[in-house]
């Protein structure tokens, strides 16, 4: 067996690994998530003036005449924006980084749902 071989094997049980694959997983979630909910507004944009429960997203599409530009914009920029600051806080306190990217997560499984089946 070669040695490289070995050290993969090790690497995987070590717990910054285990840490950093979950936290990735979590990460990677949220985005797919906001792509979803992202291409939802455009495919449905037709109706999305009517169907937008959100009061932030009925006031950015007010402010936008009816245009979905706005609250792209906005769900694309809060993407950025906490998908940034969690790699933040992943680089500077990851046990920290895993709960808050967990609670992130749960928040964006149930938007997934809702989007999905209400």
């Amino acid at each position: 067996m070669h040695p490289s071989h070995c050290m993969h094997r090790h690497e995987a049980l070590r717990p910054e690994t285990h840490r950093q694959r979950v936290f990735s997983a979590l990460w990677l979630f949220i985005i797919f998530v906001s792509v979803v909910d992202g291409f939802l507004v455009y495919e449905h944009r037709a109706f999305i003036n009517t169907n937008e429960l959100n009061p932030m997203g009925r006031a950015l599409l007010s402010l936008n005449a009816g245009q979905i530009w706005y609250l792209l914009v906005a769900k694309f920029t809060g993407t950025v924006v906490s998908c940034g600051l969690l790699l933040l806080i992943h680089r500077n306190y990851q046990r920290l980084s895993i709960a808050v990217a967990s609670a992130v997560a749960t928040f964006q499984l149930g938007l997934l749902l809702f989007l999905l089946f209400a």
